[in-house]
C-alpha cells in the first residue's frame, strides 16, 4: 500500500495469510516476521546498507529459504522509489552507510521458489 500527503510518499508491503494456510507458506510468513525484525534491528545511522540484507538473507538461508533478488527495499519520501537501494541479501556493492533522518522501506522478499522473478 502505497499513500501520499503533502508531496510525500509512504510505502507498505504486507502479506497475511488467510486460514486455512498450508504450513510452507506460513513458514515464509514467519520467517519473513523474524527477519523484518532483523533488518529493523541493523538500521541505524551509521550502519551499511548491506547490514540490513545480511540480517534478511542470513534468517531465510537458516529456514532453508530463499531470496528474491530482484526486489528490494528502498529509500522513500517526496517519490515513492528513491535512493537508496535495500537489498535483501549482502552485496559488498551496498555499502553505503545509512544517514539520521532516511527514510527507507525493508522489505524481506522471501519465498521457498528458486528466487527468480519471471514474466
Amino acid at each position: 500500500m502505497s499513500a501520499e500527503l503533502g508531496g510525500y510518499f509512504a510505502d507498505s508491503g504486507s502479506t497475511f495469510p488467510v486460514p486455512p494456510v498450508r504450513p510452507e507458506y506460513q513458514k515464509i510468513c514467519d520467517t519473513a516476521k523474524i527477519a523484518l525484525k532483523r533488518s529493523i534491528d541493523a538500521a541505524r545511522a551509521g550502519q551499511r546498507i548491506n547490514a540490513i540484507g545480511k540480517a534478511v538473507e542470513l534468517e531465510a538461508r537458516a529456514a532453508g529459504l530463499n531470496i528474491i533478488r530482484e526486489l528490494s527495499g528502498h529509500g522513500v519520501g517526496k517519490s515513492i522509489h528513491e535512493k537508496p537501494s535495500i537489498p535483501s541479501y549482502f552485496t559488498k556493492r551496498a555499502d553505503d552507510r545509512l544517514t539520521d533522518g532516511l527514510v527507507i522501506t525493508l522489505e524481506p522478499f522471501i519465498t521457498n521458489g528458486s528466487g527468480r522473478v519471471y514474466g
